[in-house]
């Protein structure tokens, strides 16, 4: 890694410097099927409604070849993590798996795994990106001691080992330190009420082949997505992006008008719509059930509180009782057998991140895009100010409004729908940097 020590790290030019470092992909699967000239319409008009930092890029096109045209799928590096994909109720060509699958790659590199239910016609198939258990026995589908439930998951459980001490206490054995393998057994010991005891960010789905039975499940505030199809049949398709799902369906879906009415209104298509007509995503909070011969049913399982009672505090203050949960939720989070990065912007949020990190002795590296030609939107001098005093290494990517517009052309590809703000560029090029370095990424985004 090349880096310095209080203050910014050697950088190239600008932006696209820093993408032709990367190793392009020739050309995104999703291109092959969808209608990327259309999206890119409708991403611009949606960007210049939202967005005056837009507005600008748009009077000075210089667009540069970010990814080679070319037939093959390849591997967009970027935003990373596991990716799920799940069919019932019909048996689908392996070409059609292997596409759904190679549709995640980008999300879980490390490792593939399928598994196909021998009596049903049910299949899981997961994408893994290794944090916690790098060894094979964390690949999944991940089964409990019989083998009749299987579960794929993306995202990660934070009070794993508080429930597999629990769950061992219950007589339940374990095959791996993987944190997803406690819902086989949650599942086991508490049915679907398992959810209400998981801490994290998760979409899963879960094969019981004793009800033949399918859940899924996606977390409280739905920070990893899930999207699914029921066909007129009752065949039911789950992928944790819309382009995996495409390849479960026989045909790429159309637009939905319904979803680009709320797009150019809102700025972002709500849940359950998707941009695709058919597709649906299941809502945070909230779970889905299938069984053969029955409709999908879903249930919400969580919602936020409409009214905040304070509660007294046993701390001696509030400023205490924060610190207390402050500590807790990073040690939770900085449970991984990988390096973690920091996204430093030097505000109130990512400098708390910072400071704790330090504080539990993480050595990491902090990365801050900066805005060279935009000194009032940039915060690149705090976040060097914060760097410096904390003893970080630290990394500076400037953007530069002629860059926005080739940012678009390469970071679409990541998004499954149009959104009316430009955070998620600068976003998406720190991802591009963080992920030669790093699988998991600190922020202050909540």
């Amino acid at each position: 890694m090349v880096s310095t020590r209080h203050g910014c790290s050697p950088t190239p030019g600008t932006a696209r410097d820093w993408l032709r470092d990367t190793s392009p992909p020739k050309q995104h699967p999703r291109t092959a099927d969808a209608t990327p000239q259309l999206a890119r319409h409708l991403w611009e008009l949606v960007l210049a409604k939202y967005e005056p930092f837009y507005m600008l890029a748009a009077h000075d096109r210089i667009p540069f070849p970010v990814w080679d045209e070319g037939p093959e799928a390849s591997v967009l590096r970027g935003i990373t993590m596991c990716g799920i994909a799940v069919t019932t109720g019909n048996v689908l060509p392996p070409p059609s798996r292997h596409r759904a699958l190679e549709r995640l790659r980008h999300r879980g590199p490390d490792a593939c795994g399928d598994w196909q239910d021998g009596g049903t016609p049910v299949w899981l198939g997961h994408r893994r990106l290794a944090i916690v258990d790098l060894s094979a026995k964390g690949n999944q589908p991940l089964a409990n001691e019989d083998g009749r439930i299987q579960v794929v998951c993306n995202g990660e459980i934070y009070n794993y080992a508080s429930l597999r001490s629990r769950l061992e206490g219950l007589g339940h054995s374990f095959t791996s330190d993987s944190d997803s393998e406690v819902l086989v057994h949650a599942y086991e010991a508490w049915g679907d009420d398992c959810v209400d005891q998981l801490e994290g960010m998760f979409a899963f789905a879960l094969w019981d082949a004793r009800k033949q039975r399918l859940l899924a499940a996606r977390d409280r505030v739905g920070m990893k997505p899930l999207y699914y199809h029921v066909s007129p049949q009752g065949q039911l398709a789950l992928a944790s992006e819309a382009g995996s799902l495409a390849a479960l369906l026989p045909a790429w879906p159309s637009p939905d008008p319904e979803a680009i009415a709320y797009v150019m209104t809102l700025g972002y298509v709500p849940s359950p719509w998707s941009i695709w007509q058919g597709c649906r995503k299941l809502e945070p909070g909230h779970l889905l059930t299938w069984q053969a011969g029955d409709t999908v049913r879903l249930r919400r399982y969580w919602a936020p509180p409409t009214e905040i009672v304070p509660e007294a505090s046993a701390a001696p203050d509030e400023q205490e009782e924060w610190t207390q949960l402050l500590s807790q939720v990073m040690r939770e989070h900085l449970l991984a057998d990988v390096p973690i990065g920091l996204f430093l912007s030097g505000g109130i949020d990512s400098t708390t991140v910072a400071v704790a990190m330090r504080e539990f002795g993480y050595p990491t590296t902090a990365l801050t895009v900066t805005f060279p030609s935009q000194p009032d939107r940039c915060e690149g001098d705090v976040a060097r100010q914060v760097a410096g005093h904390l003893s970080l290494e630290h990394i500076c990517i400037p953007l530069e409004i002629t860059d926005v517009h080739s940012l678009l052309d390469s970071s679409m590809h990541q998004c499954d729908e149009p959104a009316g703000y430009s955070a998620w560029l600068s976003m998406y090029l720190l991802c591009q940097v963080a992920s030669r370095h790093f699988k998991v990424i600190m922020a202050g985004d909540g």
